[in-house]
C-alpha cells in the first residue's frame, strides 16, 4: 500500500469516527409557554361577517394563533398570539397570503 494510499484510508477513519456532536433540542422555557401578546391590526377589506369569520379560521389553525375575534364595521381583527410558537410577521403573511390586506397594528 503507498504512503498517500495509507494516508487517506486513515483520514477516513479519523473523519468516520469524529462526527460532529449535534447541540441539544431548544426547549421552550415554560414560563413563555402561557403567554399571550394582544394585537389589534387593520384590515381594509374585511367588508362582511363572512370574510371575518373565514379570515379567523384560518388563522386559527396557525399553531400560536390562541384567538382571532373579527370587528367587520370597524375593519378591524383582534388578535392574541403566543410569541414562543409564532411572531406577528408570520401572522401578516398568512392574512396578505389570503388575500387581505393589512394595513397596520394599532
Amino acid at each position: 500500500m503507498s504512503w498517500y494510499k495509507y494516508q487517506a484510508v486513515n483520514r477516513t477513519k479519523e473523519q468516520s469516527v469524529k462526527r460532529p456532536s449535534l447541540p441539544p433540542p431548544r426547549a421552550i422555557p415554560v414560563n413563555k409557554l402561557n403567554k399571550e401578546i394582544p394585537v389589534m391590526l387593520t384590515i381594509t377589506n374585511l367588508n362582511t361577517p363572512a370574510d371575518g369569520e373565514s379570515l379567523s379560521q384560518a388563522l386559527l389553525k396557525m399553531e400560536g394563533v390562541i384567538r382571532a375575534e373579527p370587528i367587520p364595521h370597524q375593519k378591524k381583527l383582534a388578535v392574541r398570539y403566543n410569541p414562543a410558537l409564532i411572531n406577528i410577521n408570520s401572522i401578516t403573511y398568512k392574512i396578505s397570503s389570503l388575500g387581505y390586506h393589512y394595513v397596520q397594528r394599532g
